[in-house]
């Protein structure tokens, strides 16, 4: 809760790695309570400078953490850019882009899309259907003639984006482990938010959807 420092401490009393971290965005927050752990993205290479970033770390994929080995890590597999304010003119809807961004194509047949962390039944709302292919380097869209329908069926429980208040996207495996996840505040009516640079950065306003 709110974050805190741990210290590593040597029989001398001298501190060799200590991390202040916290519980919120930048911060990776899968981890928050959501089942993740935090793992150095590079513990090789990580410096005394270095160590306290967000950036230096990253939350589990494994559900639960992975304590005593080392993590699988990212699979390449990326919530790329999502429209969420669709209550202007036009006709808009909710939309949520993924990418894969290795050199290979990965099936992402029953990976979920939720609205909502936590539990697994929060977590599995929309269930991408089977047969779907992500190219090397390919997008997919999914909107809301997927995952907010009126009478949903394969088990999937409608859901939608708020871009007045500010919402989430995660993105799982059926076995509850994480893919992707990303948070965001309030954004302006027709306006989406895509990674800076693509694939791999920050979400940030773009100039078209």
């Amino acid at each position: 809760y709110n974050g805190e420092d741990i210290d590593l401490i040597d029989g001398t009393g001298e501190v060799i790695f200590s991390v202040n971290y916290s519980d919120s965005d930048p911060w990776p927050v899968r981890a928050d309570g959501f089942g993740a752990s935090l793992e150095l993205v590079d513990p090789a290479g990580v410096t005394i400078e270095t160590q306290n970033k967000w950036y230096s770390w990253r939350g589990s994929s494994e559900n639960g953490g992975s304590p005593g080995t080392a993590g699988a890590g990212p699979v390449g597999v990326v919530v790329n850019e999502v429209l969420a304010n669709t209550d202007g003119p036009g006709n808009l809807t909710d939309s949520i882009e993924l990418h894969n961004v290795t050199d290979a194509a990965i099936d992402i047949s029953g990976w979920r899309l939720s609205d909502v962390g936590g539990s697994s039944a929060g977590l599995a709302k929309f269930n991408i259907p089977n047969g779907t292919l992500l190219p090397a380097g390919g997008y997919v869209v999914f909107d809301e003639s997927d995952f907010n329908v009126d009478n949903p069926i394969n088990g999937n429980t409608s859901f939608g984006l708020s871009g007045v208040s500010g919402d989430n996207v995660w993105l799982t495996k059926p076995d509850g482990s994480f893919v992707d996840d990303v948070h965001f505040r309030e954004t302006i009516s027709g306006e989406s938010l895509g990674r800076m640079p693509n694939g791999s950065g920050r979400l940030a306003p773009l100039n078209v959807p």
